[in-house]
This record gives structure tokens, sequence and C-alpha cells, in this order.
């Protein structure tokens, strides 16, 4: 019964949490989203190609300036390859999210338990006294049956000692298959 009351306080807790833990991973992944939309939508990729093209060509054609063309396709290159990195970091950005989500959700959760223990402790004392008090009050009842059981023999006993009328016998039969 306690840990039921423990567990409905967690759940509470977790339910009011959720939503926004919800919300913030769908916020993280349409971010991402977006600016990996954008990155793609304008045509980097296509622009570099073309310009590692005219720089080959512009090396051909003007020797003399060879070496300024290569520096330009070295750092064109190389922004290309960091621009195909940034695309393959998609999926690991989308994996860190939902990791980062996963371990965010395990801690509210523990926290959500242990904050309905805590809140809880009042109310499961209480609950707690309540059981002990009835416990002990339905002894009691008990125990007043059995004396008030009692109290009918002895007054029966009482009334045939005093007179005699019915013989004992009788009254002992009909007592044993009362209580049978």
């Amino acid at each position: 019964m306690i840990r039921d009351i423990w567990l409905r306080i967690a759940a509470l807790l977790a339910l009011a949490v959720f939503p926004i833990m919800f919300l913030q991973l769908k916020l993280q992944q349409d971010s991402v989203a977006l600016v990996y939309s954008l990155a793609d939508k304008t045509e980097i990729r296509p622009t570099l190609d073309e310009s590692l093209k005219q720089l080959r060509e512009s090396a051909r054609a003007l020797p003399e300036k060879e070496a300024e063309y290569k520096a330009a396709f070295q750092k064109t290159l190389e922004t290309k390859r960091s621009l195909e990195e940034f695309f393959l970091a998609q999926s690991s950005i989308d994996r860190d999210i939902r990791t980062q989500t996963v371990i965010i959700t395990l801690l509210v959760l523990a926290i959500s338990l242990l904050g309905s223990v805590w809140i809880s402790r009042g109310i499961v004392r209480r609950v707690q006294t309540l059981i002990n008090e009835r416990e002990r009050a339905a002894s009691k009842l008990r125990d007043l049956k059995s004396l008030q059981n009692w109290q009918g023999v002895a007054k029966i006993l009482v009334h045939e000692l005093r007179a005699p009328l019915t013989p004992i016998k009788l009254v002992t039969t009909d007592l044993d298959h009362q209580y049978r």
C-alpha cells in the first residue's frame, strides 16, 4: 500500500515532466534537421566542385600562377572535406541528442521517485498510524466479543445454579450445539 502511494506520486511527477522532455527532444531534432536542410539547400557542394574544376583549369592555363591556384585549390578542397564531415556528423548529433534525452529522462524518473518518497513521507506515516489504530480496535473488538460470549455462558450457569429447574446437561448440550 505504501509502495503504491509512492509509485502514484512518482507517476504524477513523471507525467508532469515527460511532455516537456519530449518537446525538448523534438525541438533539438528539428533544429538540427533545419540546419542540415539549410546547408543542403544552399547547393554548396556543386559550387565547391565547380570551383575546384575552375582552379585546375586556371592552373593549367596560367602556369606562372600555379602556386597561387594550388593554395586556393587546397583551401577549397579542405572546405569541401569539412562540409562532408559536417554532413556525416548529422547522424552522430541525432544519436547524441537521443542519448542525452534518455539520460535526462532516467534522471527525471529517479528524481520523481525520490521526490515521491520525500513528499509522501507524512502521508505514509499517517496511513500507517491509521492502520495500526484499526488493528488495535479490531483486536479490542474481538476481545469484547469473546468477553460477551463468556458473560452469556456465566449468566446461564448462574441461573442454573440458583434455580436448577432444568438439568445442567441440557444447558451444556445447548451451548455445545450453539458454538459448533
